[in-house]
């Protein structure tokens, strides 16, 4: 037994500095991560000298620092509309502003909705489309769809090969980088507030990081999922399949 022991110990010591020397050791971590912290700084300069009202962020492994630069990880991109006010209920409109109201039903699937557009004068349903991504469904109501026509016409522009890149619900034109457009959430969705209750091994997440989750909101980003239920997807999750009694157009996108 005490041979065993003594062979794990130099075992683990001969890992640790190998994982230090291809960079994975605490002043590393802390570097990458102030490093893009700071990267996702500078490039909101543009925007803010722009008068754009839009937030990027930089998420994922880089910002992590759960990646090192031999496994060549690409960066991810959080892209968040801050002129689109999205509500879980009516009271939560505001005026002047794009609303668009979330919708779920007992066909929806699990941490997925429909987002309803409202008119920006009073708090009432839309009736007209206000863009190529906006249709109407069987209902009259006006919803948002995940074809996202401007940006890929964008992208298309942009590609060096013409080609554009799915990952989720990521669209590219660089496999180096995933691009995720989203809404801003203020209000936390009945399926985000378990983490709240639920039990903590360890005290884990620590209580000050729990009420800091609780005023940060949600964002909502299109699905990754095929867009026709009749189509073939790689994902295996039930949890992302269109259910098969919505087949109408456009819950299916």
């Amino acid at each position: 037994m005490a041979s065993d022991r003594e062979s794990e110990r130099l075992f683990s010591l001969r890992l640790s500095r190998v994982i230090g020397d291809i960079g994975v050791n605490r002043w590393m971590i802390a570097r990458r991560r102030k490093t893009y912290l700071r990267r996702e700084i500078i490039i909101n300069v543009p925007a803010m000298l722009r008068d754009c009202n839009n937030t990027n962020y930089i998420f994922g492994s880089q910002t992590e620092a759960t990646t090192t630069a031999g496994m060549e990880s690409d960066t991810d991109f959080l892209h968040c509309d801050n002129t689109v006010c999205v509500a879980l209920d009516w009271c939560y409109w505001q005026h002047g502003k794009s609303n668009l109201l979330v919708l779920k039903n007992e066909l929806t699937p699990p941490q997925h909705c429909y987002l309803q557009r409202l008119r920006r004068d009073c708090p009432l349903p839309s009736e007209q489309l206000e863009g190529p991504d906006d249709v109407q469904d069987v209902d009259g109501r006006i919803i948002v769809s995940n074809t996202r026509v401007k940006r890929q016409d964008l992208l298309q522009q942009h590609s060096v090969s013409g080609e554009i890149f799915r990952h989720g619900p990521s669209m590219t034109s660089d496999e180096k980088f995933d691009h995720v457009q989203a809404y801003h959430c203020d209000q936390l969705p009945k399926e985000c507030k378990f983490m709240f209750n639920r039990p903590r091994p360890g005290h884990w997440p620590r209580p000050d990081t729990l009420v800091r989750a609780r005023q940060t909101g949600v964002f909502l980003v299109p699905q990754g999922y095929t867009e026709s239920p009749s189509k073939q997807t790689m994902c295996r999750s039930t949890a992302f399949m269109v259910p098969s009694k919505l087949t109408s157009y456009p819950y299916s996108k």
